[in-house]
């Protein structure tokens, strides 16, 4: 049998969740302009139709939508998590996409208008089995920098809920831009713009270079609700909270690249969000790479190739410069033999194969374990 070298999964396919005019529900769309999506869902104006032409206007290229009734993205209303989940509906739709970043807008226009935090946590847990991330938006109520890090609905409420989720982020503060009627400028949440600047530095200088500085510029934004300064700045940063900010000659750009799990008091290996996405993009592509594994025997043969391939597989990403280490040795690791995989696991049909690089400084690994599904023996 030839086996195929791995190839790398797309980064930066993204998941619109919200209400829409018209158009299918609790299915995902794929949608890839703004006119596609107008054509399929309606020319009204909402909170999901805004986030969506930001994506693009930020040079997104790929999008899935799903259409929902209003509170029913996780079970918000009268209709509980466990049943949509069940039934494939909201959220719950793209338990089988495949899809990298995960944007959900509030329902409607107005200051009590967001989703809760039920619907956050449930995000969040979507994308830990679909190894995506989530671009939350930030609270209504988010209106000072000092509200967000201390306020009575901030960072550690219950009106929150997230906590510090190392699959999430937040920016802030909110966008203003002009509405498509022309003359009145809406207030929107950030998190398809943003998802767009994140699908627009993938393309031009990979995963693992931080959306944010120059590359962050914002398009199609008029202005942000609030301005803020280097020290409101580092509070939010100090906090896990990615700052927008307004600079004379630079316009509007992305200052932060922290994922939640990112403040100053954790010690997390998924600080930064293009560590934390390049891991999940590790992860994809040995696991989509591998797939002709679940038919081999479970052994020292089939050990030895897959050390060769995902070996093969980080030396590109290494010469392409997702690792700054300037050997290999230096830059990443593979494991891969009867010390990963148990006669345990052979039984159960897994192999395990330990991977670790270095994002950040050649001497700090950050290490990940991937499961290959193989034949079991009974199956060989």
């Amino acid at each position: 049998m030839t086996i195929p070298a791995i190839s790398g999964v797309p980064t930066a396919v993204t998941a619109f969740v919200g209400a829409a005019q018209q158009g299918p529900t609790d299915l995902p769309v794929a949608v890839a302009s703004g006119m596609v999506f107008t054509e399929t869902f309606g020319s009204a104006v909402t909170p999901l139709s805004v986030a969506v032409s930001q994506f693009f206007n930020n040079s997104g290229e790929q999008a899935l939508i799903v259409r929902v009734g209003t509170s029913t993205v996780a079970g918000d209303d009268d209709v509980s998590a466990p049943e949509l989940e069940r039934s494939a509906r909201g959220l719950w739709a793209l338990s089988s996409a495949a899809f990298n970043l995960l944007c959900i807008p509030s329902y409607a226009f107005g200051p009590d208008s967001d989703i809760s935090a039920r619907t956050r946590r449930a995000a969040v847990a979507l994308c830990r089995r679909r190894r995506a991330f989530f671009v939350a938006d930030p609270l209504s109520a988010w209106t000072t920098a000092a509200a967000v890090v201390t306020g009575s609905e901030g960072l550690d409420s219950a009106a929150w809920g997230l906590g510090h989720d190392d699959h999430a982020a937040v920016y802030w503060p909110r966008l203003l831009v002009v509405s498509p009627a022309g003359g009145a400028t809406w207030s929107c949440a950030p998190s398809g713009a943003l998802a767009g600047v994140m699908a627009r530095t993938d393309r031009r200088r990979g995963v693992w270079k931080s959306p944010a500085g120059p590359d962050g510029e914002l398009r199609g934004v008029t202005a942000l609700s609030v301005i803020i300064d280097d020290d409101e700045q580092a509070v939010l940063t100090s906090a896990g909270v990615n700052a927008l900010r307004a600079f004379p000659g630079r316009g509007l750009v992305v200052w932060g690249a922290r994922t939640l799990a990112g403040n100053d008091r954790a010690a997390s290996d998924w600080k930064y969000i293009p560590v934390r996405r390049l891991s999940l993009y590790i992860e994809a592509s040995i696991v989509e790479g591998t797939r002709w594994a679940a038919s081999e025997p479970n052994g020292a043969a089939m050990w030895a190739e897959l050390r060769r391939l995902v070996s093969t597989f980080l030396d590109g990403l290494h010469r392409a410069g997702a690792f700054p280490g300037p050997t290999p040795r230096e830059a990443y690791f593979v494991k891969c033999d009867a010390q990963t995989t148990t006669a345990a696991d052979i039984a159960a049909g897994q192999t395990h194969v330990v991977v670790g690089f270095a994002p950040v400084k050649p001497a700090e690994f950050v290490v990940l374990e991937v499961t290959v599904k193989t034949a079991r023996p009974d199956d060989e």
